[in-house]
């Protein structure tokens, strides 16, 4: 087994022996990954420890979960910034202006960036509950079969 997988597999244990159960756990880390994936530097870190405070989930698991999303931030950039643009335009039937049209001044690029931006943070909202959901199932269907160990 790779060490990687070694370690994962003995620090859920450790979380596990803690009382945590598959189910809280399985929660824990979808919520820690989904919020991670969110690629605006530093927000993630901020929204995991506020959920893990509030709904008292586990802070070092949320917060692995969440540090292990970072290469899925790279990845997921462009089909957020799409489907929020596509939200934009179905349902509120909005279009936020993508050109720098109206000259090459920073004002016109600071308004190209926050449309990205914008784009961005409401398609990653309407991604959140179903990969989060989805994640949730798939981490408790893993962290089910993973024995339970006395000296992990």
């Amino acid at each position: 087994m790779s060490n990687f997988k070694q370690r994962a597999k003995e620090k859920v244990n450790e979380w596990m022996r803690e009382g945590i159960s598959p189910s809280r756990l399985s929660v824990t880390l979808a919520l820690g990954f989904s919020i991670g994936c969110l690629p605006i530097t530093g927000v993630p870190t901020v929204l995991c420890l506020v959920l893990a405070i509030l709904l008292r989930l586990n802070l070092p698991a949320i917060q692995a979960a969440n540090f292990i999303a970072w290469p899925a931030q790279l990845i997921v950039v462009l089909p957020m910034v799409r489907l929020g643009h596509w939200i934009l335009l179905r349902f509120w039937g909005h279009e936020l202006k993508m050109s720098l049209a109206s000259g090459d001044s920073w004002h016109s690029l600071l308004g190209v960036v926050g449309n990205v931006a914008a784009n961005l943070i409401i398609g990653w909202i309407a991604a959140l509950g179903p990969a989060t959901l989805i994640l949730t199932v798939a981490f408790y269907f893993i962290l089910r079969k993973i024995p339970l160990s006395a000296d992990a």
